[in-house]
């Protein structure tokens, strides 16, 4: 005979809302992290084996170019948190500042985030951050400030492969 166990968490835990990051190891995941602990819940996911982010109440492995994998950690996250999702900031993609191609830039970047994003096409999320790099804007003048209007200038492999998951829908 299975004995059914739940996850218990204190009745204030409970109360918080469910952020999601993925890339949640990553450097600006753990900055994301530090941030948001207090007022969240805050559920990771990255492909690294150990966590080295003490700010989490969870981390889920997740290897965002497996279709399989994507889906093993959302229904991870389902039966331990439910449906509802404050917010998913996504930053996990991948990067090399050499210049170099990569299909990983394709497989991880672009169709990870399609995989994601269909994934959560059962949850209820209220918000989806995508972050990109300031290296996809062209250069403005001395002075004059950024803004998601401004033009776009991405001219190697990375800032492009961060262009691409804006039009994935």
């Amino acid at each position: 005979q299975r004995v059914k166990t739940s996850l218990i968490m204190p009745q204030e835990l409970q109360q918080k809302p469910v952020i999601l990051i993925t890339g949640s190891e990553g450097l600006i995941g753990g900055k994301a992290a530090n941030l948001l602990a207090d007022r969240y819940r805050l559920v990771g996911l990255d492909v690294e084996e150990q966590p080295a982010n003490g700010k989490l109440d969870r981390y889920v492995r997740c290897d965002l170019t497996r279709d399989d994998s994507v889906a093993k950690a959302l229904d991870q996250v389902r039966s331990e948190f439910g449906a509802q999702i404050a917010s998913v900031i996504h930053l996990a993609a991948y990067y090399d500042f050499s210049g170099e191609p990569s299909p990983l830039y394709e497989e991880l970047t672009v169709r990870g985030t399609e995989r994601l994003l269909r994934q959560l096409q059962t949850f209820q999320v209220d918000q989806f951050v995508f972050s990109s790099t300031l290296l996809v804007m062209k250069p403005s003048e001395d002075g004059q400030p950024l803004t998601e209007t401004s033009p776009t200038q991405a001219e190697w492999e990375y800032p492009q492969s961060q262009r691409r998951p804006e039009a994935v829908s």
